[in-house]
């Protein structure tokens, strides 16, 4: 799928992702803190090339019989953690890879917020997604993240 939109005689579409020349993150440690920043580099154009290398095997690797939900989260986590940080970018990413752009918004909507026991991942006041610390933590030390708690409707 390749949802495009125009604007001002303009057409783009999910596979135009911008990657801006500095990104700024809040600290990771401090998800609900200060808001101080620190810059990001941006990747270069063969890095984003094998990360979207790196995002279909990770798709692959998930099964053809995956829930689309769930694998929509983990390929969501990845670009966080690459540096994909925005709506418009992990849309734009995960609509390049077969997945319905509403779904993506979603998952990234149901997924955000400020508790690490029932988030995934966090969103600050310019937009930008990241993964609770916690989490990305326990991630590259390589040992197995439980299921989040179940949340009360």
């Amino acid at each position: 799928m390749n949802a495009q939109t125009t604007t001002d005689n303009h057409t783009t579409s999910a596979a135009d992702i911008v990657i801006p020349e500095t990104r700024h993150h809040p600290e990771p440690a401090s998800p609900t803190g200060d808001g101080s920043v620190r810059p990001v580099a941006t990747p270069s154009a063969a890095e984003v090339g094998a990360f979207f290398d790196d995002l279909r095997l990770l798709k692959a690797a998930c099964g053809s019989k995956a829930n689309k939900h769930d694998v929509a989260i983990v390929l969501i986590s990845a670009c966080i953690e690459f540096g994909f940080d925005t709506w418009l970018q992990i849309r734009g990413a995960l609509a390049r890879l077969d997945f319905n752009e509403r779904h993506v918004a979603i998952v990234l909507a149901k997924e955000a917020g400020s508790n690490p026991s029932l988030h995934r991942w966090w969103r600050d006041e310019e937009g930008r997604y990241s993964l609770h610390p916690e989490l990305a933590a326990i991630k590259a030390a390589g040992i197995e993240v439980p299921a989040l708690k179940s949340r009360v409707i």
